[in-house]
């Protein structure tokens, strides 16, 4: 399981808004994570629910299983660009 940074670091790498060698900043991790969040209670009010609840901090557990990670990162990375 991803950490919520893990997660953000990948979409925004895709996007190619930070390089592979860094990690989002502090800024960046928190709007992503409110980004995040939404997207996510979005996709479960239309019928898609891993379990996600909301997350408070980039370094909690991302609740998200494993097959569903590049779909949360891609549609992350789309939203956010």
């Amino acid at each position: 399981m991803s950490t919520n940074l893990e997660l953000i670091n990948r979409a925004l790498r895709e996007i190619n808004v930070i390089a592979e060698n860094q990690d989002a900043s502090d800024e960046q991790g928190s709007q992503c994570l409110v980004k995040l969040n939404n997207m996510l209670e979005m996709w479960k009010e239309n019928g898609i629910d891993f379990g996600w609840y909301e997350q408070s901090s980039t370094s909690g557990n991302a609740p998200v299983p494993d097959y569903a990670e590049l779909a949360v990162v891609s549609s992350l990375g789309i939203i956010s660009a």
